[in-house]
């Protein structure tokens, strides 16, 4: 089908051939759209036109009805067109059914508008046209209504997204941070505070403190305001991780802060307070806490395990604190936080494979998550037999860390000027290999307890394996073992040696020693010991994994 639009300037010829060529999905074709395609594709016959054009004259039709020719070519045109402001003279009209004849065509439907003169006028007095030579799109400012959408679309903060519903975001170690703002209407204006920003997504960077509150306000096209409020909350994180050595595939366990309280009664694991935070560990036993700057008191909790408290957790602004690995203990299945008699005998009662039935009440009793309740289970029991749930002091190590460096390099001045005079007066060092002072003579916050009390010796670490040699010449006056010392000779010589965890072969009281004589452990001849072992039984203990030249106290 052909059609053909007529009608005045203003009268909506394009309009109702665009609704037409939607219905119909036949192309609308106008002069004005072939006259700006030839000129832009610099055709020949666009060339002409141009020069005409360009001088505000009418195009002439020697030069239009061949571009309008060309264009029925087409592949679209093949089942018919929407003619908008063709034919436009007599002369024009039968020139083109010369053109559709030759196609075994024919005008099949002719649509005159009629607008009255004043609306026409009114129309061509409103109507804009679009200064881009790519668009040139037209449209009415009566009829083109500005938007007043001040939605926001989106929120990012360090490209996380914040929840609208609460325009809240919580952000956790970092004193700063970007925000990204984007509007619903593309047309809006957005700024954050003072700052605006003609387009409608502005970024800006934003210091944080405890809590951080912006003004974010956007302004649509039609000039409606509307303000939002941005809600930083500034948290800190303490993490870490938690594992057990009898299971080897999850290590899942329940984390619980509390507010410290210095009231609550010393030793009691269980907590009537009210709980900060509670949250679960991932597969491999790590978590993640989000806490405000503070001090908190934090458990750690598995069914049939003995809890692990450690209180007086101190995080700072901007700062997280990072936990040492911790070790649960199986076996407390009644959980009264010690694993004794009671313990064995619900756990020898409950033998069973676990279920989805009875999960719930057998969970307690499977330590080793193997989904059954045996011997392996009682053997892990009584491996922990008579422990009891920890509860530690937490110190912050960053602050120890700062006294043992004061200390230790006090120390390490000290020892060169000992040494040197021990050295006028007959004594050695106990090892000639590279060595640190671990921990000095004096008060000091036990690395394992948390406590502070006297330390009442001086650590010296050495390499794996190393020798540890007689100060000076002596003589025997103990051999045996000793609370917190372990395994140890004294001699009647500097004190420093009474601290060493070994002695000679067969040497008994009343022994000599030789100065450089090297020093064996009594049970293992010939096989030089760790300087330092601090071990009930004082059983040797290999060197931790990924450090095979330390000595692990």
């Amino acid at each position: 089908m052909n059609i053909i639009m007529l009608g005045a300037q203003g009268t909506g010829k394009g309009t109702v051939a665009g609704l037409i060529s939607e219905k119909t999905g036949l192309p609308q074709i106008s002069t004005g759209d072939i006259f700006r395609k030839n000129i832009s594709e610099k055709t020949p016959l666009g060339v002409e036109a141009d020069k005409y054009i360009s001088k505000g004259n009418l195009v002439p039709d020697d030069i239009t009805v061949p571009m309008v020719e060309d264009r029925l070519t087409w592949d679209d045109a093949k089942n018919g067109v929407i003619l908008d402001g063709f034919p436009r003279t007599i002369e024009q009209a039968e020139k083109l059914d010369k053109i559709l004849a030759k196609k075994g065509e024919k005008i099949d439907l002719v649509i005159n508008l009629v607008t009255p003169k004043e609306e026409i006028i009114d129309r061509m007095l409103t109507r804009r046209v679009c200064t881009n030579q790519d668009c040139k799109a037209t449209y009415n400012i009566k009829l083109h209504r500005l938007s007043n959408n001040t939605e926001i679309k989106e929120i990012l903060v360090n490209d996380e997204k914040v929840d609208l519903s609460t325009f809240e975001h919580i952000v956790k170690n970092v004193n700063s941070v970007d925000v990204k703002v984007t509007t619903a209407d593309e047309k809006a204006k957005v700024s954050i505070d003072s700052g605006t920003e003609n387009v409608n997504t502005v970024t800006a960077t934003i210091a944080t403190q405890l809590t951080t509150v912006r003004t974010i306000k956007v302004t649509a096209p039609d000039g409606t305001v509307k303000e939002y409020s941005l809600t930083l909350i500034k948290k800190t994180t303490i993490t870490g991780k938690v594992f057990d050595a009898n299971i080897v595939g999850e290590h899942y366990a329940t984390i619980t802060v509390y507010q410290t309280d210095d009231t609550r009664i010393e030793g009691d694991i269980k907590d009537p307070r009210e709980v900060i935070s509670s949250v679960q560990t991932n597969a491999d036993g790590t978590y993640e806490v989000i806490l405000e700057p503070g001090k908190y008191d934090i458990v750690f909790n598995k069914p049939g395990y003995l809890s692990y408290r450690i209180t007086g957790i101190d995080i700072k602004d901007g700062l997280g604190a990072v936990l040492d690995d911790i070790e649960l203990l199986g076996g407390d299945v009644d959980g009264s936080g010690e694993i004794e008699l009671d313990d064995l005998v619900a756990i020898n009662d409950n033998y069973c494979s676990i279920t989805d039935d009875n999960k719930a009440e057998k969970e307690c009793f499977d330590l080793n998550g193997d989904k059954i309740v045996n011997s392996l289970d009682r053997a892990i029991l009584k491996k922990n037999y008579h422990t009891k749930a920890t509860v530690i002091q937490w110190v912050d190590p960053d602050v120890v860390t700062t006294n043992n460096e004061i200390a230790t390099n006090s120390l390490n001045e000290e020892i060169a000027v000992e040494s040197q005079n021990a050295n006028e007066n007959g004594f050695i060092l106990p090892m000639n290999c590279d060595y640190r002072i671990s921990s000095a003579y004096g008060y000091r916050v036990h690395p394992i307890s948390g406590v502070e009390k006297l330390h009442s010796g001086l650590d010296i670490v050495g390499t794996w394996h190393t020798p540890i040699l007689a100060v000076a010449d002596g003589e025997i006056t103990y051999a045996g073992t000793q609370n917190g010392l372990g395994i140890l000779a004294v001699c009647s010589i500097w004190a420093m040696i009474a601290a060493i965890n070994c002695w000679l072969p067969g040497r008994k009281w009343g022994g000599p020693v030789e100065q450089s004589a090297i020093r064996r452990h009594p049970f293992a001849v010939g096989k030089p010991m760790c300087p330092e072992i601090r071990r009930s039984r004082c059983r040797p203990r290999p060197p931790p994994p990924g450090d095979p030249h330390r000595c692990r106290g």
